[in-house]
């Protein structure tokens, strides 16, 4: 297994792509804490990994990733559940009007 022992955060780790990244890792033998938007759609996702891999480390969190310090203190708490990080997949995504090329810093 390429990611035993490994410690991994995933962004956006609810559905879609970081769902799939999420699975990957568990498959590949690291323990996994998934952000969602919702503390529903964590544990929802949770549920689902678990169901497919009963022996995976998989822990659900929500954060307001737009403020460093809820970021800071939900990073730190993922760490305290497994035990450390190992990698961050910063998979989380919003839906904006405004083309990438014209962001500000604020807006980023």
């Amino acid at each position: 297994m390429l990611l035993e022992g490994k410690k991994a955060i995933i962004t956006g780790g609810t559905r879609g792509i970081g769902y799939a990244i999420a699975a990957r890792f568990i498959e590949e033998g690291a323990a996994v804490t998934v952000f969602g938007s919702r503390q529903e759609t964590a544990d929802a996702a949770v549920e689902k990994l678990l169901a497919s891999y009963p022996d995976a480390k998989v822990w659900g969190r929500t954060c307001d990733l737009s403020s460093l310090d809820a970021v800071t203190e939900a990073f730190a708490a993922a760490a305290e559940d497994m035990g450390g990080v190992d990698t961050i997949v910063n998979n989380a995504g919003i839906s904006q009007s405004t083309p990438l090329l014209d962001y500000t810093a604020d807006e980023w």
